[in-house]
């Protein structure tokens, strides 16, 4: 599995670089032993392995134990401190008597959960992660996408290839994204985007045997001239917007619930959220998928 490194690891190097040493003179405080819980699974071992080697860069001498997330004491923890997703770092709690504990806190590379030391969700999921209490949805990959995001194109239209190229029995869902509130729906690129947004979920949903084809004339055309392609008309698709803009809401929720901030970002079976096109490859059948 090929993982793309966690920003953490960025961040360690900066405060590794602009951390003042003591004073020679400087009376030192009686070390602990740092220790550090890493909630993890099997299949997210490339995952915690770029994670733990970049705590070991900032707290050299902090010596990890690892719990499977399934093991009863993890699941204590889990439940405890409310845990939504793994891998997972709670660290012990002489943490703050370390040299980079204040590097720590001011770069906001840890937090307290519940009265634990642990690492931001945020930085995090800046790596692949598996969501916990869901339903596994066996060969189903959803996309979560911004409509006119040219990268998020580009990422269905190679997962679209790959899957016919191979004739994989893979379910592809594409989740658009809008923003909902007391005002009613809105877009970042305007009304126009919800509009287009829209109608794209009314062929997915009603036409699916056309959608696939859509998405990869889009490349080429307007979303107007990619329809009449397909034989449907505009008016046709906008009879049932409102049926769609539940649909849109309901996705919107999804990547709020998921916390979703980088698009296209990908969940692959309902549990494994995926930040970047690349990190599918270690998942099977993805590994022979080409990502330039």
């Amino acid at each position: 599995m090929k993982v793309r490194a966690i920003f953490l690891f960025f961040l360690v190097l900066t405060i590794i670089r602009t951390q003042p040493a003591p004073a020679q003179n400087e009376a030192q405080p009686l070390r602990q032993v740092l220790s550090y819980t890493l909630i993890s699974s099997p299949e997210l071992e490339p995952v915690h392995t770029v994670l733990q080697n970049s705590i070991q860069a900032l707290l050299p001498e902090a010596q990890p134990v690892y719990l499977d997330y399934q093991s009863e004491a993890a699941q204590q923890l889990i439940t405890e401190l409310e845990i939504k997703f793994i891998p997972y770092v709670i660290f012990s709690d002489n943490l703050a008597l370390q040299d980079s504990f204040f590097h720590m806190v001011k770069n906001e590379m840890v937090e307290k959960n519940r009265g634990h030391y642990v690492i931001p969700d945020k930085m995090l999921r800046m790596a692949e992660v598996l969501w916990l209490g869901r339903k596994t949805l066996a060969q189903r990959i959803d996309i979560f996408v911004l409509n006119r995001c040219s990268a998020c194109k580009e990422a269905e239209e190679k997962l679209i290839n790959f899957i016919r190229e191979n004739k994989l029995d893979i379910k592809l869902k594409i989740r658009y994204e809008a923003q909902f509130d007391e005002f009613g729906v809105s877009s970042t690129y305007g009304p126009e985007d919800i509009k287009d947004s829209l109608r794209q979920i009314v062929i997915q949903e009603y036409y699916p045997d056309k959608f696939w084809d859509f998405l990869l004339l889009r490349k080429d055309k307007t979303t107007a001239e990619a329809v009449a392609a397909l034989g449907l008309s505009l008016a046709k698709l906008d009879a049932k917007k409102d049926k769609a803009m539940v649909i849109l809401e309901q996705d919107s929720q999804e990547a709020k619930l998921l916390n979703i901030k980088l698009y296209p970002s990908f969940l692959w079976e309902n549990i494994y959220l995926v930040p970047a096109l690349e990190g599918l490859k270690g998942h099977e059948p993805f590994q022979d998928l080409s990502t330039k």
